[in-house]
């Protein structure tokens, strides 16, 4: 039975992006047809539109379908390694005779399950060896890290065919694996001399496996130019694109390449890609969704605040931004006390607020509960309001409601553990010592505790080149974690194919460190340049051993008790924002222009505002200077008397 017209439409839809269908029209062919090719084209068409399950098992359907046929079953064999299942290929492969053509397709499907000395078996039983077939043998030896052997193998491949593109490849794969990366780059260079499209192409497979996708893509992209059949140079184009997410043209490539070779095992690695790329951006996409969204984390954003009979005298609302909320009046208004009430609520200390005369305040949340506090006789009666629902609390219930710090006027001494005063700057410098001391502490890996996660190897390239942009953000900051010895971060796609467990354990390591660091280093560089950007004739340094120095122009260093009111007053604010605040909770400032210059104080609102989107917290600060609000006036709000 002829499916031409059934295939056409399918593809159609396929491009049109009518992918919902397609699933069963494809399986409702194969259902139809022991055609063992029609079954192939049916697996490929599930594939490209990434239905895996259904076209691993049609893969297994094939193993009834292909017959006895030799060089059916080979053909067979071949799409499948092809597409993905070379397991099953194998099987296929085990019901024939062994002659050249066997051994050859079997050698590729030991290849493709990182069986090598297999591989090598089969490949070394070969009577007519092909070129194929050693570089085949070049890049086993160079798998099992017996990368002499290799080199010296494809030196002499070259020599016999010194215009085949894929002994030109096989040399600098083995250079590459045998840590002589300058001496494949010499050689590479050496060719661009000609400007031809297989020198323009093998440097783009340099530059790919070298991890740097931007200058493949460049090289590839001239060497299409020149010659738009080279597929090798499709290749490294194709898959240029799919890792700087342009998916879309990368299939454009696959296809192209398919015209030239149906079924060319290009086209599919180039299709993979672009399946593992599209799902780490779902993934990526997800979870930008959730922490916009506030799902999963204790956010709780303040929308409103009521209070009533404050002094026994005045009855004040207003809302809140969800980032920064100025909150602004005269003298004697209450607005300190309103932060000091409304820290004392979140933090269920009764006792506190049992000594600020007010008869009842509403809390309001963006989620919509409502926190009600009421005097009764001496004692505060604490409920949570929800879809008119009242629910009593208790002090300890109140304080899991929402995380808050409070930074009041009397911030340049804090009260130590022990109960005596001590000067804040000083205290909180010994504090990020012995944080960036604990972190140092913890930079060897222990790669004994983790185990292979399962990634392709296109999501594990994906995944180190993440890794490696927040490592070098933490390096900046200081801090570092030990690689063992042997390991290359980020590894090239040639290091990932050949030690793939080890690296995935690595990748799982580096990712848990990145996680316990990022925000540290995050809060040290903020902090830094956020300080820096005010000091004059001086800059705040942060030693290897995580000392907190003032280095003057001059080269000399000055104690931080020397510092001036204001100076003092931003480092200790700003710390205790970056250093001491969590992700997702409240921070109260009571005053922050105390001490600061007019300059100064203008600049405070947008770093913030700033450090509130960064954080994701919301921020409510009392206020007298016009100068801190500056251009912000949609974000201040008034207690004014004749709401009273």
């Amino acid at each position: 039975m002829d499916f031409d017209a059934e295939f056409d439409a399918i593809r159609r839809d396929i491009s049109q992006g009518k992918t919902s269908e397609v699933s069963a029209k494809i399986s409702g062919i194969a259902g139809q047809s022991s055609d063992p090719f029609v079954i192939i084209k049916c697996i490929s068409l599930l594939k490209t539109v990434n239905e895996n399950s259904a076209a691993e098992e049609l893969a297994g359907l094939l193993l009834k379908s292909a017959g006895s046929d030799p060089e059916t079953v080979i053909q067979s064999a071949s799409a499948l390694r092809i597409l993905g299942f070379p397991s099953h290929a194998l099987e296929l492969l085990n019901s024939l005779e062994k002659n050249d053509a066997v051994l050859r397709e079997s050698a590729q499907c030991f290849v493709s399950l990182g069986d090598y000395r297999s591989a090598l078996s089969e490949l070394d039983m070969i009577a007519d060896k092909t070129a194929e077939d050693s570089c085949l043998i070049v890049n086993s030896l160079s798998a099992l890290d017996q990368c002499e052997s290799a080199v010296s193998e494809a030196s002499a491949l070259l020599v016999k065919y010194p215009d085949f593109y894929g002994a030109k490849t096989a040399y600098v794969s083995s250079l590459i694996r045998g840590g002589r990366e300058k001496e494949a780059t010499r050689y590479v260079r050496s060719l661009l001399k000609d400007k031809s499209a297989d020198s323009n192409a093998l440097a783009g497979y340099l530059m790919w496996i070298l991890g740097n996708t931007k200058s493949a893509g460049a090289y590839a992209s001239r060497a299409v130019q020149k010659d738009n059949r080279h597929i090798g140079g499709m290749e490294i184009l194709g898959l240029s694109l799919a890792a700087r997410g342009e998916t879309d043209k990368a299939r454009i490539v696959a296809g192209a390449i398919n015209e030239i070779q149906p079924g060319h095992a290009s086209a599919v690695k180039i299709l993979d890609y672009c399946n593992s790329a599209e799902k780490s951006r779902e993934r990526n996409r997800a979870s930008q969704y959730i922490i916009a969204f506030g799902y999963g984390t204790a956010a709780m954003i303040i929308s409103s605040i009521y209070v009533y009979r404050l002094f026994d005298e005045f009855d004040y609302s207003f809302d809140l931004c969800d980032g920064l909320t100025f909150l602004h009046s005269p003298n004697g208004f209450g607005k300190s006390t309103i932060m000091r009430m409304l820290y004392c609520a979140l933090k269920g200390d009764m006792k506190s607020l049992s000594e600020i005369p007010f008869e009842r305040m509403d809390v309001s949340f963006a989620d919509g509960k409502n926190l009600i506090l009421e005097k009764e006789s001496d004692a505060f009666l604490a409920q949570v309001q929800k879809n008119d629902l009242e629910t009593r609390v208790t002090p300890d219930e109140l304080a899991s409601l929402c995380d808050v710090t409070y930074i009041p006027p009397e911030r340049l001494m804090i009260k130590k553990k022990d109960g005596h005063l001590a000067p804040a700057l000083e205290s909180y410098a010994q504090e990020l010592y012995e944080r960036i001391q604990y972190s140092k502490g913890r930079s060897e890996l222990d790669l004994s505790s983790y185990k292979k996660t399962g990634m392709t190897d296109s999501e594990l390239d994906s995944k180190f080149r993440e890794i490696k942009s927040k490592l070098d953000f933490i390096r900046d900051a200081g801090l570092e974690p030990v690689i063992p010895s042997g390991y290359r971060v980020p590894p090239s796609r040639y290091e990932i194919s050949v030690k793939k467990e080890e690296y995935e354990i690595l990748a799982a390591a580096l990712a848990d460190y990145a996680s316990e660091n990022y925000s540290l280093a995050e809060s040290i560089v903020i902090f830094k340049d956020v300080i820096n950007d005010v000091l004059i004739g001086k800059t705040l340094e942060i030693s290897d051993s995580g000392k907190m120095m003032i280095v003057l122009k001059n080269g000399n260093s000055l104690l931080l008790s020397k510092l001036s009111s204001g100076e003092k007053q931003m480092m200790i604010m700003f710390f205790r924002l970056l250093f001491q605040t969590r992700p997702d909770s409240l921070v109260i400032i009571d005053e922050p222009e105390i001490s600061l210059h007019i300059t100064w104080q203008q600049k405070l609102g947008k770093v913030l505002s700033d450090i509130c989107r960064v954080r994701n917290i919301q921020i409510v600060a009392a206020t007298h200077s016009p100068q801190v609000i500056h251009d912000m006036w949609d974000n201040a709000r008034e207690l004014k008397l004749e709401n009273a």
